[in-house]
């Protein structure tokens, strides 16, 4: 690890601009990943979602520097609609399975699967991380955090 990298690139600073320009790279990385690698799918695809949860608190003055505080925040912030915590926490706990239980095995003994391509392109992306960004950019456009057409562009960007 760099010594001292926390303290030269703090995230607190990030702003919601800072978070769409990752939240777009990463949009563009997801796209380009071959179907031979759902488990980096999924994976891409939840820090998709998470940067866009990022833009959001950032807009609102809220930082994180772990995923439960991030979490927390998701399930019980009160102007965030259900939705919002549903799609997400299932990014989350996807990306988990594919990148921690990789035995085969979960920690309940059941045996797990790593997902098709299909079945992350079908349920994770074009569902899931789909809802998280109409909701997010309309959200951070109404707030004047990301500019206007945004999410109307989306769809000719991302098919």
């Amino acid at each position: 690890m760099i010594p001292n990298f926390r303290s030269r690139c703090s995230l607190a600073k990030s702003t919601s601009e800072d978070h769409l320009k990752q939240w777009a790279h990463n949009r563009k990385f997801l796209s380009g990943i071959k179907d031979e690698f759902p488990d980096w799918m999924a994976t891409a695809t939840f820090y998709t979602a998470l940067q866009l949860i990022d833009a959001i608190a950032s807009a609102k003055g809220v930082t994180f520097d772990k995923h439960s505080e991030r979490n927390k925040w998701v399930e019980r912030e009160g102007s965030l609609p259900p939705e919002v915590w549903a799609n997400y926490s299932a990014l989350y706990q996807l990306s988990r399975t594919v990148r921690y239980i990789t035995a085969g095995f979960a920690k309940n003994g059941k045996p797990t699967q790593t997902p098709t391509a299909k079945e992350v392109k079908d349920d994770s992306v074009t569902k899931r991380l789909s809802e998280l960004e109409r909701y997010a950019l309309g959200c951070l456009e109404a707030m004047g955090k990301c500019p206007k057409g945004t999410l109307a562009g989306l769809s000719k960007v991302f098919p």
